[in-house]
C-alpha cells in the first residue's frame, strides 16, 4: 500500500510540475499592471516571449504612457517580431521623437542577450520536466531498480536549480532593467499618481510559481529517493524468495538422491550377502 501511494505521489507531482513549468514558460504574466473602473478595463503583461495588452471601454482609461499614440488596443506582440528590425543602436541618437527613443530602450531589453539566456534556460528546464515525467512513469511501471535510476535524482535537482536561476536572472536582467526604462518609469509614475482602481507594474504570479516549482523539484527528489529504496527492498524480497525456492528444490533433490543411494546400497548389501551364503 505504501509503495503504491509513493508511486502515485511521484507521478502526480512530476506531472503537475511539468504542466506548471510549461504554463509559466508561455505565460505573459511575469510582470503586469491592470485597471478596472467598471465601464472600462485594461490589463497588460510581459512574459519571456511576448507582451500583451487587453482593454475595453473608454479611451481615456488608458494603460499607455503619455507618449503613446494612438491608444493601446488589445493585442499580443512577440519579441521575435518586435526585434526583427532592431539594430542595437544608441537609443539616445535616434530621431523621430521621444516615443521612438523610449521604445528603443525597451527593445534593448527584449532583444538583449540576458533575456535570450533566460529563455534558453527556461526552455531547457521545460524539456527536462518532460524527461522526468517519462522517467518517473518508467520507474513506476518497471518493478525492479536499475542503475539508470540513480541519474534521475541528479536530473530532478538540476531542473529545480535551473528554474531558480531563471527567476533570479529574469529579475536582475529583465524586470529591473525594463522598469528602469523611461517608458515604464513614466507609466509607473502615472499609475501611482492616480492609483484608484489600478494595480501598477509589478511582478505577477509566474515568477513565484516557477520559484515554487524549483523548490518542489527538491521535494520530488526526496520522493524519488524513497521510491528507489522501496523498489530496492521489493527487489531484495523477490531475490530472497527466489533463492529460498531454489534452495528448497536443491535440498529436496539432495534428499531424494540420498534416499535413492541408501536404498541401492541396502539392495547391493543384501544381494552380496545372499551370494556368499553357504548352500544347505
Amino acid at each position: 500500500m505504501t509503495a503504491r501511494l509513493l508511486d502515485a505521489t511521484c507521478v502526480l507531482l512530476a506531472t503537475s510540475l511539468m504542466l506548471m513549468v510549461w504554463y509559466c514558460m508561455v505565460s505573459a504574466n511575469w510582470m503586469g499592471q491592470a485597471g478596472d473602473i467598471g465601464t472600462s478595463q485594461y490589463s497588460q503583461g510581459i512574459g519571456l516571449w511576448a507582451n500583451y495588452t487587453e482593454r475595453q471601454g473608454e479611451d481615456w482609461f488608458d494603460p499607455g504612457n503619455s507618449f503613446w499614440t494612438p491608444v493601446q488596443r488589445t493585442g499580443i506582440d512577440f519579441f521575435q517580431r518586435q526585434c526583427a528590425s532592431y539594430q542595437y543602436p544608441d537609443c539616445s541618437l535616434l530621431g523621430g521623437g521621444e516615443y521612438q527613443k523610449q521604445y528603443c530602450q525597451v527593445l534593448a531589453v527584449y532583444c538583449g542577450t540576458p533575456l535570450l539566456i533566460v529563455q534558453m534556460m527556461m526552455a531547457l528546464s521545460a524539456g527536462l520536466s518532460v524527461v522526468l515525467v517519462v522517467w518517473v512513469v518508467a520507474m513506476v511501471v518497471y518493478p525492479h531498480k536499475t542503475s539508470m535510476e540513480d541519474y534521475i535524482i541528479h536530473f530532478s535537482v538540476l531542473t529545480g536549480v535551473i528554474q531558480m536561476l531563471v527567476v533570479g536572472g529574469w529579475y536582475l536582467f529583465v524586470f529591473t532593467k525594463v522598469m528602469k526604462t523611461t517608458f515604464y518609469v513614466d507609466e509607473l509614475s502615472r499609475c501611482r499618481d492616480n492609483s484608484s482602481n489600478r494595480s501598477c507594474w509589478a511582478i505577477r504570479l509566474a515568477p513565484y510559481a516557477v520559484l515554487s516549482c524549483g523548490g518542489l523539484y527538491c521535494v520530488l527528489t526526496v520522493a524519488l529517493a524513497s521510491l528507489m529504496n522501496v523498489k530496492a527492498s521489493r527487489y531484495k524480497a523477490v531475490v530472497q524468495d527466489h533463492c529460498r525456492k531454489v534452495l528448497a528444490d536443491t535440498d529436496a533433490r539432495a534428499v531424494r538422491a540420498s534416499v535413492a543411494s541408501t536404498v541401492r546400497a541396502s539392495e547391493d548389501s543384501i544381494s552380496s550377502r545372499d551370494s556368499i551364503a553357504p548352500a544347505s
